[in-house]
């Protein structure tokens, strides 16, 4: 079943920049699939408009099969949106925030208990979020994006920077989050991660996509041959 569909998606600043340019692709339910790119080449700016966070002037987004121009506040709630700025509240504490995000997605208590035994944040609970490394701020993150069970994932660069230990742990994190109602779209600069992580990626240049891949051939093929994790090299 077809989760998301992107149609011709186009975007313009007012300068008259074309930022996206007939963007095409699409996730299933039960996928996790890769956008990659250089910096500037429009991925982040793609997940802020399907999240209705940054608008669009031309093209199509389907979502669970309904054409979407502006989201309900249920589905806003169905998808999720993990940004370079994390979007937590730095002066809090980590259950304060978990707090917060349980109760705007109406979740449970045992949604909320499974994301601190998933991200093993237990130690931290009382500790302010702004007293933390950025790998556990990143832990602490994703555990308040996850907590209402979103059917749609979206992770900008979700290991970038962060020590093995952190890393290792979020792409564990992500790989258990694979099921057949849920589909995730990461970024990723590294080529690593994203053999890990995803079944397709699709490979975007000056906003536009220019191919789409399977991890298992095409692209692990041409990230051999670079014999560099760095996704630069590649595209």
């Amino acid at each position: 079943m077809l989760l998301l569909e992107v149609q011709n998606m186009n975007k313009q600043y007012k300068e008259g920049f074309e930022v996206l340019k007939d963007v095409n692709f699409h996730i299933k339910a039960g996928e996790i699939v890769g956008l990659i790119g250089m910096n500037g080449a429009g991925k982040s700016t793609i997940m802020r408009i399907i999240s209705g966070v940054s608008t669009y002037q031309g093209g199509k987004i389907f979502f669970e099969g309904s054409h979407i121009k502006k989201l309900t506040s249920m589905q806003r709630k169905k998808i999720a949106f993990l940004c370079a700025a994390n979007n937590l509240y730095e002066e809090m504490t980590v259950a304060d925030n978990l707090d917060v995000f349980t109760k705007f997605y109406k979740a449970s208590e045992l949604d909320k208990q499974a994301m601190i035994d998933e991200l093993d944040l237990q130690n931290i609970l009382k500790r302010k979020v702004s007293e933390l490394s950025s790998g556990m701020q990143q832990r602490v993150a994703i555990a308040c994006l996850m907590v209402g069970k979103p059917k749609l994932v979206m992770m900008d660069e979700p290991t970038v920077s962060l020590d093995i230990e952190n890393k290792c742990k979020i792409i564990r994190f992500i790989q258990s989050k694979r099921s057949p109602e849920t589909g995730i779209l990461i970024t990723s600069h590294n080529a690593k991660d994203i053999e890990d992580l995803c079944e397709r990626v699709y490979i975007i240049k000056q906003g536009e996509i220019v191919e789409e891949s399977t991890v298992k051939t095409d692209f692990t093929k041409r990230e051999v041959a670079n014999r560099n994790n760095d996704i630069i090299k590649i595209i």
